[in-house]
């Protein structure tokens, strides 16, 4: 079985690996004001920078680096069929919500 990431979710995963928008962009084949606009919107829905932005890069704040390791645990942790969101994490799915 296949698990999807929501798409500012696996955006969110390429910059902090990255550690620019414009890599994540090349890799993730898409362009960088995509990227941008994901992480904004995904920060501004949890209320919390992920990254520090700086002149040639994105650091992971503290709150960010919580999150990528709540987002990069093992799929059998990860994927529990009565769980909504991941566990311990500011990412949350609501219902009726999907991957893109």
């Amino acid at each position: 079985m296949v698990h999807l990431l929501p798409v500012n979710l696996a955006y969110f995963l390429e910059v902090a690996r990255a550690g620019s928008v414009t890599e994540a962009a090349r890799v993730l084949n898409v362009a960088p004001s995509a990227v941008s606009r994901q992480i904004a919107e995904l920060e501004a829905g949890i209320g919390v920078p992920l990254f520090a932005r700086q002149p040639r890069g994105m650091i992971l704040t503290g709150a960010g680096s919580r999150d990528r390791r709540s987002a990069v645990r093992p799929a059998a942790t990860r994927h529990d069929p009565h769980r909504r969101g991941l566990p311990g994490s500011a990412f949350r799915c609501s219902p009726g919500s999907h991957a893109a």
